[in-house]
């Protein structure tokens, strides 16, 4: 990623003034992933500071953002879960809770999940 060849690539991408993406794996996601451009993230502010003009924009499965929407959707999912729980608990010869308590835990749910993006 900083090889000549690279580097030729940077500096055109800049003359051009088209931007340049990269990619940052440095872990397995799963088992026998593999990584892309291991160890970039380390030569990066070199590349930074030797092609000023040129645009580079970096992701990551690890991003923030990425991490941010991961946790979204598993928070989504768990309210849901609740949703179906506190109806079943509420239900049969022998409820566990209250169908008032069922339909609270319900409408609570459903109200976070109704604000979360």
């Amino acid at each position: 990623t900083d090889s000549p060849e690279f580097r030729r690539v940077y500096a055109l991408a800049a003359e051009l003034r088209v931007p340049i993406q990269i990619h940052f794996q440095e872990v397995d996601h799963f088992e026998k992933e593999g990584t892309w451009s291991p160890g970039f993230a380390r030569s990066f502010e070199r590349m930074l500071k030797a092609y000023p003009q040129t645009t580079f924009i970096g992701h990551a499965a690890t991003s923030p953002a990425n991490q941010a929407h991961k946790l979204l959707k598993r928070a989504k999912r768990a309210l849901k879960q609740a949703e179906a729980k506190a109806t079943r608990a509420a239900k049969g010869k022998k409820p566990k809770i209250s169908a008032a308590c069922a339909k609270a835990l319900r409408d609570t749910a459903g109200r976070v999940v109704g604000v979360l993006p």
